[in-house]
């Protein structure tokens, strides 16, 4: 809340200044005149730092949707439970692997932009063994039960590595 107070503070006593200049040197004649070259270079400072700011903004936003993606991945290993993997024939379970799966699929298509292509081929590694185990022993609830502790294992490794991937993002 004090931040949008001092903004809009900074934002008022910005046009306060502006207008007094305006004010104090309306009299002079020479205010309003300019010659082409002063156009053109105001022009091209303007343009320059409009090209500049846009770039940052859409990098910013395109950060924001891969981090949003990797927030999803983890949120779906979150799921990967006990209880999930006993439902009927392990539908949810299989359903959330799929969800994980579609995601990891979008992050590859932006992992050379963002030099995180060694980080996803190991997600995917770690997708397809948690895959291997659960549709290997699908309807055997007792073995999923004994083997559920290597799935916990993988589902963990994922998670780590999603956060290594979000702070690669943010701070290389």
């Amino acid at each position: 809340m004090m931040k949008k107070t001092f903004n809009w503070f900074v934002i008022i006593l910005f046009f306060l200044a502006v207008g007094a200049l305006v004010f104090l040197n309306f009299k002079n004649n020479n205010f309003f005149e300019m010659n082409l070259y002063q156009i053109l270079s105001l022009s091209f400072v303007v343009i320059v730092s409009y090209y500049l700011t846009q770039k940052k903004l859409d990098s910013r936003k395109q950060r924001e949707v891969i981090n949003e993606l990797i927030t999803e991945i983890i949120n779906c290993t979150f799921e990967l439970t006990l209880d999930a993997l006993q439902s009927e024939k392990s539908k949810l379970f299989m359903m959330e692997l799929r969800n994980i799966e579609n995601r990891l699929s979008l992050l590859e298509k932006t992992s050379k932009m963002y030099d995180t292509e060694a980080e996803i081929e190991y997600l995917k590694s770690q997708h397809k063994n948690i895959h291997d185990l659960v549709s290997t022993h699908i309807g055997d609830n007792v073995t999923l039960n004994n083997i559920f502790v290597d799935i916990e294992r993988d589902a963990d490794n994922i998670r780590n590595k999603c956060k290594e991937i979000q702070f690669k993002l943010y701070f290389n």
